[in-house]
């Protein structure tokens, strides 16, 4: 018997509440996910069971789950909870200085965001990239995109400026 698709929701916080490390309630919500063949939730809980494998310091096995993770994330089939959980893998790939497989997941979201025609979901997209251009430090590029953003925002009738000052607060 399949389980409903919201149960995933709610089964990781019942199998954590059940004195069970967090790791094993996640593998066991992973499980039983598969074995109900129910897959929407799949890049969710590879992606909690990464983050939290490489915060507690077993890091490998998010290198041995790195390439299913960004799979998954580019493949434009999981699309639930599909901005968290970009929201997610990237600042997890951040931690891991994996700045190419940031760039991939970004354009992947960027083709999301154009299929969509969403406001909300543009300003998510450019805030993936200005972090990303922040991190490997290219900021003559988080110039150039904060203003192509600025020009768009404007077009679609956004009031908006972008404060490119060089000053750093409270230093």
């Amino acid at each position: 018997m399949a389980l409903p698709r919201s149960i995933f929701r709610y089964l990781f916080i019942i199998l954590a509440t059940i004195s069970r490390p967090p790791e094993e309630a996640l593998q066991e919500t992973l499980r039983i996910a598969e074995v109900n063949k129910e897959d929407n939730y799949r890049l969710s809980l590879v992606c909690l069971l990464s983050a939290l494998y490489w915060r507690i310091g077993k890091k490998e096995y998010t290198y041995e789950h790195l390439d299913e993770l960004v799979e998954l994330a580019t493949s434009g089939k999981y699309l639930v909870d599909y901005t968290q959980n970009m929201t997610e893998i990237i600042e997890l790939l951040g931690e891991m200085k994996e700045y190419e497989r940031i760039k991939q997941v970004i354009s992947s979201y960027d083709e999301y965001v154009k299929r969509q025609d969403s406001i909300y979901l543009y300003i998510n997209a450019a805030e993936f990239w200005l972090s990303y251009y922040e991190m490997i430090g290219d900021f003559e590029k988080y110039q150039e995109y904060a203003a192509k953003v600025e020009a768009a925002l404007k077009d679609n009738g956004v009031r908006c400026s972008v404060d490119n000052r060089s000053e750093k607060i409270g230093y």
